[in-house]
């Protein structure tokens, strides 16, 4: 296939669970890391090696809450 070249792919995806990363199960941890990871592998496979800059940001707020929102 052809087609434009792909410069930079940035994958910003998330899943909020407000709480803190102590109170959090195993099933909300990874209820919150499944489209983060789900994201990223889709684009691996989508974009040839070697052929993007690849930026992927995730809050920290993600992981461990936002206290008090």
């Amino acid at each position: 296939a052809t087609g434009a070249l792909v410069g930079t792919v940035l994958h910003m995806a998330g899943q909020l669970d407000d709480a803190l990363l102590g109170s959090l199960s195993w099933g909300r941890f990874r209820a919150v890391l499944r489209p983060k990871v789900a994201g990223a592998q889709s684009l691996a496979r989508a974009v040839p090696e070697g052929k993007a800059a690849w930026a992927l940001f995730s809050s920290i707020t993600a992981m461990i809450g936002n206290v008090g929102q």
